[in-house]
């Protein structure tokens, strides 16, 4: 009885595929808010940055949004110059196609084999190009098509939405509000409480809001609320797999924030994760200042844990990265074990001589 039961569960799981979800993101200078539903979106946030609202995996289907100027131009003319383009360049010519989607002109083809790699020998690129308000959209996608069938890859471009939403305005607000200089007459602590309860009001509105969540952590955190502080990053995160950030320093700060709660905490070994995310990002991004904290953190954390070597390491990359903070690290009493490593002091030796 317990196996038919169970070959029933798998029957059934098979004929009902997992619901796509809804992700938002958004194009501020327009006040849009843009969703498209797909199924099992990682987010590659390192990606999000000039023209690129979100791109990522989605169980095997690459997936970027792009949005720049149109400067006139129409969908066709854009399908033309830069999907047709490198279609002709990339593709095997007599696969191409050229289709419409709902207000998105696309074009479908084979990637040439000596083009994809040895696991997407039956890749397909589908491009779609929408303009609205002389801002053009492209959809990219491609897939493995023996994996992921053609309505799959149509469902995708067909689900997109665009939609004006006052987020953004409220959310500048907001942050102008939260971020503003104390006059050296104020009540600091009574001012600072008064922003926080204007944070935690938006946040009735826009509970999924990174940017004011991750401040609020940073609040709670400062404050020895670590618990409280800890749980608005988690949130922070949580929200950036469905809901992608503005910019993808928003994920640094949140990882970095998350790093130092537990490192505050003395949770040393549960921070160097987030610590190494936020590493692991600010490498991909070239974003020198955020790597130099974020190498200086995991290195207090190896020394702090008795790994050396791994201290070395991200002591030297921090340098590397921002070489003022030499002074720091002689003096920062978590390196203090190390204070007769040589290694550590030909570290030391050769920034001094810069």
């Amino acid at each position: 009885m317990k196996k038919y039961f169970f070959c029933l569960i798998l029957i059934f799981i098979a004929a009902y595929p997992l619901i796509a979800v809804e992700v938002k993101c958004f194009y501020p200078s327009k006040d849009w808010q843009i969703s498209v539903d797909i199924n099992g979106l990682e987010p590659d946030y390192s990606s999000i940055e000039n023209v690129t609202l979100f791109s990522g995996n989605a169980n095997g289907i690459q997936v970027t949004l792009l949005a720049d100027d149109a400067n006139g131009r129409n969908a066709v003319q854009d399908r033309e110059r830069y999907g047709l383009k490198r279609a002709n360049s990339t593709g095997d010519k007599e696969s191409i196609k050229l289709f419409d989607v709902n207000d998105f002109k696309c074009i479908k083809y084979k990637w040439k084999k000596n083009i994809s790699n040895s696991s997407f020998n039956n890749t397909w690129g589908y491009f779609g190009f929408y303009v609205k308000d002389d801002i053009v959209f492209n959809f990219i996608l491609t897939a493995d098509i023996t994996e992921h069938n053609e309505d799959e890859l149509i469902s995708i471009i067909k689900s997109f939405k665009i939609e004006t939403t006052k987020e953004i305005k409220e959310l500048n607000d907001i942050l102008s509000i939260m971020e503003a200089k104390f006059n050296a007459s104020e009540d600091k602590e009574n001012e600072l409480a008064s922003r926080v309860k204007k944070g935690q009001e938006y946040l009735q509105r826009y509970p999924d809001c990174q940017e004011v969540l991750y401040r609020l952590g940073d609040y709670y955190t400062r404050r020895n609320q670590s618990e409280l502080g800890r749980s608005y990053y988690l949130k922070a995160l949580e929200s950036a797999k469905t809901k992608i950030p503005l910019s993808s320093q928003i994920i640094w700060n949140i990882q970095e924030g998350l790093g130092e709660n537990c490192a505050l905490s003395n949770k040393l070994v549960e921070a160097m994760p987030y610590f190494k995310n936020a590493y692991e990002l600010a490498q991909k991004r070239n974003a020198l200042h955020a790597l130099s904290m974020s190498a200086y953190n995991l290195a207090c954390c190896y020394a702090e844990t008795n790994d050396v070597d791994n201290s070395l390491k991200y002591i030297a990359e921090s340098l590397k990265a921002n070489p003022n903070n030499l002074n720091d690290i002689i003096n920062d009493s978590s390196f203090s074990k190390l204070n007769q490593d040589r290694r550590f002091k030909k570290i030391i030796a050769e920034y001094k001589k810069k």
